[in-house]
């Protein structure tokens, strides 16, 4: 079995072959055109969940392009539920697959937890030093929340079940992995000598 680094960075570019694929409303978005912070980004996320959780996203991802699907595109369908749930519902609503109870209340759960450690993140100093997501979804914005809950509705109910024992062994450890996907990401773009925060 790979080590997690390695895992994570097979993870990234299967993601990346994904990302790259999608068509925007205006066509390719310059973000297509960064691996670099792809890498940044998609690495701060994986590194909260467990190697189970992500050996499993694996198979789920690899579960997709053997069928044709793209997860991204999935991702993005749903973040516009949010931010024109008009246009969803005309164009989009379709390509996604219907989330079953079973998978909408594991969702749900996870939205639950991920917003408690949010909320507990804003009194944070360092959250006061970053450009994030806006925190309500709206027209053409997506909040963080709901820009992640996006992506997990395409994750399968063995990789979500996984993924909610992870967060809630967070929770009780007294730790906060809103926090640990910011300073990841912060560190990597000091590292990065960008300036960006």
């Amino acid at each position: 079995m790979p080590t997690k680094d390695a895992l994570i960075q097979a993870l990234i570019d299967l993601e990346w072959s994904f990302f790259t694929q999608v068509q925007g409303l205006n066509g390719r978005a310059l973000c297509q055109e960064n691996p670099q912070t792809f890498a940044i980004m998609r690495r701060a996320q994986h590194q909260i969940f467990s190697e189970k959780t992500l050996d499993a996203l694996m198979n789920d991802l690899l579960d997709a392009a053997e069928a044709g699907r793209n997860p991204m595109t999935e991702k993005y369908a749903r973040m516009m539920e949010q931010s024109d749930p008009d246009y969803f519902a005309r164009e989009l609503a379709l390509e996604c697959p219907t989330l079953s109870a079973e998978k909408a209340t594991t969702l749900q759960a996870l939205r639950q937890l991920f917003a408690d450690a949010q909320s507990a993140f804003s009194e944070n100093a360092m959250a006061q030093q970053v450009r994030g997501r806006v925190a309500v979804s709206g027209a053409g914005e997506v909040s963080g929340l709901d820009y992640l809950m996006g992506e997990l509705a395409t994750w399968s109910m063995v990789t979500l079940s996984l993924a909610l024992a992870d967060i809630k062994a967070w929770q009780a450890a007294g730790r906060n992995p809103v926090e640990a996907i910011v300073a990841y990401t912060v560190d990597a773009y000091r590292g990065k000598d960008t300036g960006e925060v």
